[in-house]
């Protein structure tokens, strides 16, 4: 667990050792909210940035989330994974900073019961262009996700959902569900179902943006969502 983020970096020389074919991707993000499979994480317009580096099917990179008012929720993540045309393997280490410049994160503390880290697997199946279909499925295997007597929940998210494209606008249906009690629901139950809709949008011959428009219903806990994003 404290090798995590060692292990990124040996891969990643190991893996430029064996070949000169790396991509080196830079995004970022603006969103109205932060809304993460049937939650609202954060209540106030976020900025995302991402950076990834691709060696054939390998990938890592870094995540982070951060609001524009002050709100105690931030996000700072690791991930690591391989993918290729239909299946996508990833382990990602969910971590929230504190945004109190004078309040110490222990950041390397990995302890189980004391560690903000939170790891998570999660596998994805998508379909062709003839069957449009993606299955997603993915459980928290250490960290932040135990129940009061400090056994691990396995908090698990399961979603599939459905892309078509009408007049140049991607609409995708999607349910996502959770098997059993932890951080989704307190049972079984659909968490998050809704339609997304997105659209390349050319600004000028070097500024191009994908946005898109999510309107989500949490069954369980009876909300509704409306999010726009914006990325560069």
């Amino acid at each position: 667990m404290r090798n995590f983020i060692i292990l990124l970096l040996l891969v990643a020389s190991s893996l430029q050792a064996q070949t000169n074919k790396t991509d080196l991707d830079l995004n970022v993000n603006v969103a109205s909210r932060y809304f993460w499979r049937g939650m609202l994480l954060s209540k106030s317009p976020v900025v995302q940035p991402d950076v990834s580096l691709n060696i054939n099917n390998f990938y890592l990179g870094a995540f982070g989330s951060y609001t524009f008012q002050d709100e105690p929720y931030q996000e700072l993540d690791l991930y690591l994974g391989w993918a290729n045309d239909y299946l996508d393997i990833s382990l990602t280490d969910y971590y929230t900073p504190s945004n109190d410049p004078e309040q110490t994160d222990q950041y390397c503390n990995f302890r189980k019961g004391e560690t903000g880290h939170t790891l998570d697997l999660i596998v994805t199946w998508s379909g062709s262009d003839k069957l449009p279909f993606y299955l997603t499925a993915a459980t928290i295997i250490y960290g932040d996700d135990l129940d009061e007597k400090g056994n691990n929940y396995y908090s698990s998210y399961l979603e599939a959902g459905y892309s078509f494209t009408h007049n140049t606008v991607t609409i995708k249906p999607f349910i996502g569900i959770t098997p059993h009690e932890g951080e989704y629901a307190d049972e079984f139950n659909v968490v998050n179902t809704g339609i997304d809709f997105s659209k390349k949008i050319t600004l000028n011959e070097h500024i191009k943006t994908d946005a898109s428009l999510t309107l989500a219903v949490n069954p369980a806990s009876d909300k509704a969502f409306m999010i726009f994003s914006i990325g560069f």
